[in-house]
């Protein structure tokens, strides 16, 4: 059978796009089923110095409804002082006008159905110092606030069921997805970490850790945060990155109160959940403790069971912080993480080898078993208000396990069968890491005058022991059947060592510019020795030498780096401009085979930043630079991998480092009256001397893989993300359009081929909330994949997949809370066998109990109709390859939470 006729590449099955259009339309109706607006007044003002009768620009006009001061909308004057509230109804309202330096005042408006447009006309603010009008103002919080660089609302806006977590919040806030894996991303870019009160917990670089675990009940305020990273906060050779973080208020009424959660669930078939966290702090102290234990895959917390396999999890850890006094703080983090993975699986791999194909069929099972501490101490100390030094260590330890068994099955054109066989490995990994660092701050009295010094140095150790057997029949043309047994151990052992310096040093050059230079020196030097033996049957151990694939290897990477930046910031907008040196210096020692090279590179690294604002509520970035990547050093060991017989490694010890030339331009809107988000954002990335692997085939299947360098490589992406409340901004709707196009080199068998992957993703999401009543969420995505390989045939690849989701919760009397989860996927262009189109249902209730609500019951059942599938697709350079794993199924768990920190 051909390998082509194997694969399903029908069009999109008609019924799966009457279910789509029958979802689109039912979001439609509802929209249009929304009370039609009439009767409705636009309110319009111009606010002047009452002295100076000057207008009075960038004025806040807070407008509240008078019988119980419930903000209606809130809008910004103009250049001019003017302002214009449009679409309100009939009522009764009260503008609340407030501007830095001026006495704020209160206007009781009255609208009628005899208004179509209202004008006020002037209103003078005076200056403060003068008497304050007899009426007393109670203050009020400005909901949202735009600036070039950050986006803060006020948690209050946002309403949360009660005991909610800050991922509950997050969901919220226009701007912010969540993925099902916990991935937070803010229009459209991944964030990287959340900071709470300026201060980074768990040592950051995990932002689920502080959004799973932390109350939303706590949060003050939520500070959306994209900037270029502070290189002196961040030592290494990469030029400045975008920083995409979120920076969480506490507040101030919940200081001092120990808050968290302390839950146990137990159900069908050995499964169970227990979860601890706690957290206090104030304005000197940060402190949170973590722990849980499940064998659901996390599911209570992410209602996602899509993880690979079957994993048991225990977990904990502890961060700190403490002011100490005035001129000392310290910082203390731990994590431990206990996993253990088991998976059962089948994939099909099309492997396109020039105008041929090879299709390859295994049966997998692996367990891993993953123990990790992870721990670090900081200690920042001011020497007085212009010095300061921090010192920080970091310490990783980690033991992998991994048992690997499978069986395979290759053919070939007309289902050939070319190979089968079978494979095992075992290994153990232990490796260390320990870092430390000094860094010295120096402000100097002349205004931004800046010096900072900081000296780092690092060790590794890694030794992994493993043992590789496998039993392999090939099946060559007009030949007899060849068969090979390896049976052989390996022991890798690496060790790395590195010392940094790095100076940075800023002058203020006029009021808005800075020149600031840096200086960097980098040195590293890393071993890697690899001893492969043979099983000796007679001795029963692992004691015959195999020369040709043992080998000691040294490598000595040193930079030198030099980057002078000139940076300019007014108000409405700030770019920098910078040019950077890099020396590059490879020294590798192949001690076995008594070679000796060495390897250099010169480059220049610009980069250009520039972000505007735009309007009180729009602003723009534009970003581009050039970095470099280096190859690791398995990358570069001239030595054979044969632990796969089917698939060897061999290192390239002439690798060169690859360039990277990035573009990223991101538009972005807010509305703070109407809460309405838009977001575009284009990236493009341009590859030279990529590290690709080259491949060679033999007629029997067997393939080797060699990095090389390699040109043609590209990424285009574009997102687009949406969001617009709808009615009283209880409910809302959002599309999000997602388009990336790659392109990408590599050799086969000596011919050199691109292969071209377009990607496009369409989502819409309806939010609905009715009263106190219920809510809901409904949600549909469409995604359109093709790849193109240039072979003699010009090969192409169709695939499709879409899912369909509704969650809601329904409020009834006495605190319960029915919930349920529905989602239905469909695929079609996967490979035969691998389109599957599951219904998964969960369901709870619950019910809250004692005054506050501190304490929940509940029972839970997941994947109701034991549909649950994990199925996966890989599109690599030559090969495309669909997985298939074993999941969680249907299971119920019956559990108790309770809550501190309520009141």
């Amino acid at each position: 059978m051909n390998a082509f006729k194997r694969l399903n590449l029908g069009a999109i099955d008609t019924r799966h796009m009457k279910q789509l259009a029958i979802l689109l339309l039912v979001i439609v109706t509802a929209l249009k089923a929304l009370p039609q607006t009439s009767n409705r007044v636009n309110i319009s003002g111009q606010i002047i110095d009452k002295e100076t009768h000057n207008p009075l620009s960038a004025a806040t006009v807070n407008c509240l409804l008078a019988k119980d001061s419930t903000q209606k909308t809130l809008v910004f004057t103009n250049k001019s002082g003017i302002f214009s509230l449009n679409n309100l109804l009939i009522n009764n309202y009260i503008l609340h006008i407030t501007f830095l330096g001026y006495e704020s005042q209160s206007i009781p408006i009255t609208v009628t159905s005899e208004d179509s447009i209202k004008k006020i006309g002037l209103i003078e603010m005076k200056r403060t110092g003068l008497t304050l009008a007899e009426i007393e103002v109670v203050q009020t919080k400005v909901p949202v606030r735009f600036t070039k660089d950050t986006i803060e609302f006020n948690a209050s806006l946002f309403r949360t069921k009660a005991n909610a977590v800050v991922e509950d919040l997050l969901k919220k806030i226009p701007g912010i997805q969540i993925d099902n894996d916990g991935t937070i991303r803010a229009n459209g870019k991944i964030v990287q970490n959340i900071m709470i009160d300026g201060r980074q917990l768990f040592s950051g670089g995990n932002p689920s850790i502080i959004s799973k675990n932390l109350q939303a009940d706590l949060i003050d305020k939520v500070q959306l945060i994209d900037r270029i990273q502070d290189q002196k906060n961040s030592p290494g050779l990469s030029n400045t990155q975008n920083e995409n973080i979120i920076n969480i208020t506490i507040k101030k009424s919940k200081h001092n109160l120990l808050s968290g959660e302390i839950s146990a669930s137990a159900g069908t078939a050995g499964r169970f959940a227990t979860k601890v966290n706690l957290s206090r702090f104030n304005e000197n102290q940060q402190l949170m403790i973590l722990g849980d234990g499940n064998n659901v895959n996390g599911v209570p917390d992410s209602k996602n069971m899509g993880s690979h396999g079957v994993q048991r999890s225990y977990n904990g850890g502890v961060s700190y912080s403490n002011e100490v006094s005035k001129k000392m703080t310290v910082g203390l983090n731990y994590l431990i993480n206990d996993n253990r993975v088991t998976e059962k699986g089948s994939s099909i791999r099309n492997t396109i080898i020039n105008d041929s194909n090879l299709l390859y069929n295994q049966e997998t099972f692996t367990e891993i078993k993953n123990t990790s501490h992870d721990g670090s101490l900081q200690f920042d100390y001011k020497i007085d208000s212009l010095q300061s030094i921090t010192i920080s260590q970091q310490i990783s330890l980690q033991q992998i396990s991994n048992h690997f068994s499978s069986s395979y099955e290759s053919t070939g054109s007309h289902s050939r069968k070319i190979n089968i066989g079978t494979i095992l490995n075992a290994d153990l990994n232990r490796s260390s890491n320990f870092s430390s660092s000094l860094r010295y701050d120096k402000k100097f009295k002349k205004k931004n005058r800046f010096l900072s010094i900081t000296v780092a140095s690092g060790e590794g150790y890694s030794e992994d022991d493993g043992v590789a057997i496998s039993k392999n029949i090939y099946f060559p043309i007009n030949s007899e059947t060849i068969s090979d047994t390896i049976n052989q151990n390996t022991l890798r052992k690496k060790n790395s060592k590195r010392l940094f310096l790095m100076i940075n040093y800023t002058e203020p050059i006029s009021n808005n510019g800075l020149l600031e230079l840096s200086l960097v020196e980098d040195y590293s030097h890393n071993t890697s020795d690899i001893e492969v033996s043979n099983f000796n049957n007679h001795t029963k151990l692992y004691d015959i030498p195999t020369d040709s694939l043992s080998n000691s290897f040294r490598s000595t990477p040193v930079q030198h780096y030099a980057k002078l930046s000139w940076i300019y910031k007014k108000d409405k907008f700030d770019y920098s401009v910078s040019l950077a040196s890099l020396l590059f210096n490879m020294k590798n020692a192949n001690i076995t085979q008594k070679e000796y090279y060495s390897t250099q590179s010169k480059s220049l690294l610009p980069e250009v930043n520039f972000n505007y604002l735009l309007d009180t509520n729009k602003k723009l970035r534009f970003s581009y630079r050039k970095n470099q990547d280096f190859p690791q050093l398995s990358q570069l060991q001239p030595i054979r991998d044969n632990s796969n017989p089917l698939n060897s490694k061999i290192g390239n010890q002439s690798l060169k480092p690859m360039s990277i030339h990035n573009i990223d331009i991101t538009y972005n809107m807010f509305n703070i009256s109407s809460l309405h988000s838009f977001s575009v954002n284009v990236n493009g990335r341009i590859l030279r001397d990529q590290i690709l692997n080259a491949s060679w085939y033999d007629s029997l299947g067997r393939q080797t893989d060699q990095p090389i360098n390699i040109n043609g490589g590209y990424t285009i992406s574009i997102n687009i993300d949406n969001n617009t409340p709808l009615k009283s901004k209880k409910s809302s709707i959002n599309f999000s359009t997602k388009g990336v196009i790659n392109r990408s080199m590599n050799y086969t068998n000596g011919t050199k081929i691109f292969h071209k992957d377009f990607t496009f993703s369409q989502s819409i999401g309806f939010q609905f909330e009715y009263k106190e009543l219920f809510k809901c969420n409904i949600a549909g995505n469409l995604n359109y994949n093709q790849v193109v390989y240039s072979t003699i045939q010009s090969t192409s690849f169709h695939y499709f997949n879409g899912a369909i989701s509704f969650t809601g919760d329904l409020n009834l009397p006495h605190k319960i809370v029915i919930s349920t989860n529905v989602n239905y996927g469909w695929t079609t262009g996967r490979m035969e066998g691998y389109n599957l189109n599951p219904i998964i249902v969960h369901a709870s209730i619950s019910k809250s109990l004692f005054s506050h609500q501190q304490g929940i019951i509940k029972l839970q059942g997941f994947d109701l109709l034991r549909q649950n599938t994990n199925i996966s697709r890989i599109v690599q350079n030559n090969y495309i390859q669909d997985t298939r794993t074993n999941s969680l199924q249907r299971f119920f768990l019956i559990g108790f939470s309770y809550f501190l920190g309520k009141r």
